[in-house]
């Protein structure tokens, strides 16, 4: 093959890349920035000059990926109340291309699956493969996409970094009021353990307030259903609230929860799924 092939193929991809900027709207919020700022610093290795990022009102250009809810995107009739919170929307239009997103992080996993049809992949924290430009396409298809499933997390430590947990489209940890292990946030034994000790784990016929609750108990029940409300009145844009077990297993062997117990499942799940 002649050696210039390669950077014919990639002169032709810089100046179709370069040619474009990215728009967003001048109320644009902080994840719509988030996703310009990321899509131009991706773009932008694929060029020799930065692509780039301007306000709706400052663009002058023929050719545009507009980020977000923009006024060239809502002129289109890109429908953002029926986009999901994750979701994303592609709209081609003559020369320009639309990402957007639902009212979480969808336009950011919008942009991220774009760089990825462009032949990105981020493999670690610290190492994305940039594409050779013969690879590049910048083919424009109209689609649209929702997740499936609606909360995504892993315990992968490297998720711990922030873009690449967003590149791989995972779950926010604020959707959650309360995760995991909640008995001793929702029925607190310095509050309840001197004045209700009935309120936990009967052992050995004493009642331990640093174990279990007592879920037979339906003042238990009581007290816990109205803490819970207040903790969802105190975050009200919260999604997920978990109900569930102190981790640790000092379960209730009161007679009434070993009754709830072998009757739901015969495990020590049972009087918590009561």
């Amino acid at each position: 093959s002649n050696p210039a092939d390669g950077e014919n193929n990639k002169s032709e991809v810089t100046a179709k890349i370069s040619t474009y900027q990215i728009v967003v709207s001048s109320h644009a919020d902080g994840v719509e920035k988030q996703a310009a700022q990321q899509l131009q610093q991706y773009l932008s290795r694929l060029t020799t000059s930065e692509i780039a990022v301007v306000t709706e009102s400052d663009f002058k250009g023929n050719k545009a990926i507009y980020i977000g809810k923009t006024g060239y995107a809502k002129k289109q009739k890109v429908d953002f109340a029926n986009i999901q919170g994750d979701g994303y929307t592609y709209k081609s239009s003559g020369n320009n291309l639309i990402i957007a997103g639902g009212n979480k992080k969808g336009v950011l996993y919008g942009v991220y699956d774009f760089l990825e049809g462009l032949g990105f992949r981020k493999l670690a924290p610290d190492f994305v493969y940039v594409p050779k430009a013969k690879e590049t396409n910048l083919a424009k298809k109209d689609r649209s996409f929702a997740p499936f499933i609606k909360y995504r997390t892993t315990s992968y430590s490297q998720m711990g970094d922030q873009e690449y947990s967003d590149w791989n489209k995972l779950s926010s940890a604020s959707d959650w009021g309360l995760f995991v292990h909640t008995f001793a946030t929702l029925v607190p034994q310095h509050q309840y353990g001197q004045s209700h000790p009935e309120y936990y784990s009967l052992i050995k016929g004493e009642r331990k307030t640093a174990t279990q609750l007592c879920l037979s108990n339906q003042e238990v029940a009581d007290v816990l259903i109205a803490n819970l409300q207040k903790k969802i009145e105190e975050k009200p844009d919260a999604t997920y609230w978990s109900v569930s077990q102190n981790d640790n297993d000092q379960y209730c062997q009161c007679d009434n929860c070993k009754t709830l117990n072998e009757k739901y499942g015969d495990v020590p799940g049972g009087s918590v799924i009561y």
